[in-house]
């Protein structure tokens, strides 16, 4: 009984996983809501989890596995998301993986009858797997613009976008692309907030952007105003920033360089069905095979190594 409410909680958390990745996919933005919706049946799976491993509080080697393991996600989520290498949705998704999958999900495994590697923790080979899922972007980048013979140092990290499509399109713009290093500017979201604020039509300002700009006086284009109404940040935007990339936009060109924003939390949900049905990706690569030891074993073991480390018994 226990066992099959465990499965069923975990396998809500991966239908949230499924649609936050559509989310992420469509606006690469995951509303809040959803991570609470998720992190209930999360909470569940880790009280089952130690309830069905027949767990005591800090006696036993399943539990204690389960909390580094909350930990360990947590702080990997929240270190990334500190240092700008993840978006917040991305931290929220790890750390919800890390209580909703404190151990290896064996019963997940069991109910699909798989058998995959997991060499690690299982929240970090999820994470291992998803970063090692989307480097298959910048590679695509790069095959398609070699194929349209469009040879620049932005064509690993980005492509080329119409001007009237950009607002439709999620990402960063680059200011510079024919320099050695091709330097991300603007978030397009805050393009569009842009555009909003001032109740602009990027077509109309491109056309008479002297115009139709905003009289605003010490702040051209009035971007200082902008990022100076919003509560905290712009998605990190400089007023600078803003007038050079609406610089670049209104000077006559018909095209603009982006670096496409890769949905990581897409990412993040395919990781989870392929670590679940596969295992660790890189130790499947590197051919190392790992046995997933059952809970009481484990708890044996534990037991056996405290006493020996406490008393010196045999």
């Amino acid at each position: 009984m226990l066992d099959r409410a465990l499965l069923w909680c975990q396998l809500l958390v991966g239908g949230c996983f499924v649609v936050a990745g559509w989310y992420d996919r469509r606006s690469r933005r995951v509303p809040d809501w959803l991570w609470y919706y998720a992190l209930v049946p999360a909470s569940a799976a880790f009280t089952l989890e130690c309830v069905v491993g027949g767990q005591a509080l800090f006696g036993r080697a399943q539990f204690v596995r389960g909390v580094s393991s909350v930990f360990l996600g947590s702080m990997l989520g929240f270190c990334y998301w500190r240092l700008g290498l993840f978006g917040g949705a991305d931290a929220k998704a790890i750390a919800i993986l890390s209580i909703a999958f404190p151990t290896t999900p064996v019963e997940l495994h069991h109910a699909l009858s798989v058998h995959p590697v997991v060499a690690r923790p299982f929240v970090i080979a999820v994470v291992l797997n998803a970063l090692l899922l989307s480097t298959w972007y910048p590679i695509a980048l790069f095959a398609v613009n070699c194929w349209h013979r469009r040879v620049t140092t932005a064509m690993v990290v980005g492509k080329p976008c119409a001007i009237g499509t950009v607002c439709d399109r999620h990402g960063e713009l680059l200011t510079v692309t024919d320099g050695w290093i091709p330097r991300p500017g603007v978030d397009l979201d805050a393009l569009r907030w842009y555009l909003d604020y001032w109740e602009l039509d990027l077509e109309v300002l491109r056309n008479a952007p002297n115009e139709h700009a905003p009289s605003v006086r010490g702040d051209r284009w009035g971007a200082k105003t902008v990022v100076g109404a919003v509560e905290g940040s712009l998605y990190g935007t400089s007023p600078e920033a803003l007038r050079t990339a609406l610089d670049r936009l209104t000077d006559g060109r018909d095209t603009v360089w982006i670096t496409p924003g890769i949905p990581f939390v897409s990412v993040l949900a395919v990781g989870l069905i392929v670590t679940v049905v596969w295992g660790d990706l890189l130790a499947l690569l590197g051919g190392i095979e790992v046995e997933i030891i059952p809970s009481h074993q484990l708890d044996f073991q534990f037991r056996a190594v405290v006493r020996r480390f406490l008393f010196g018994d045999a």
